[in-house]
């Protein structure tokens, strides 16, 4: 085989001059993130987060179990009583109690971002 004959398409100097730019806009982009704290930043675990959602889960079963199922409850909480419903409903205003606070854990983390 004749390796010379079967060259493939030839890129033109302008579109290597091209690649090469974008080659160098991206290794600086990955030099910046690497070299500044945001990638750090990002890999760890933030324990007060995780601790706020573990904390409205444990909310949210405990509530349940109240509330009790189809054998009963722990509490003595029969199915349709006043008492069955306010467990049924009260898991809406804890659960819409911890989306406020994460709003405002990532509002505060924008704008800090930003500065």
């Amino acid at each position: 085989f004749n390796h010379e004959t079967t060259q493939g398409p030839q890129a033109l100097p302008q579109e290597e001059e091209e690649h090469d730019a974008s080659d160098e806009e991206d290794a600086k982009e990955s030099r910046n993130l690497v070299a500044g704290n945001d990638l750090r930043r990002v890999q760890r675990s933030p324990s007060t987060k995780v601790s706020l959602l573990v904390c409205c889960f444990l909310g949210c079963v405990i509530l349940t179990v109240l509330k009790g199922s189809g054998h009963g409850s722990i509490v003595g909480v029969t199915c349709g009583s006043l008492s069955f419903w306010l467990l049924t409903w009260a898991t809406l205003p804890w659960v819409l109690g911890f989306g406020m606070i994460f709003r405002d854990i990532l509002i505060n983390e924008h704008l800090e971002n930003e500065e």
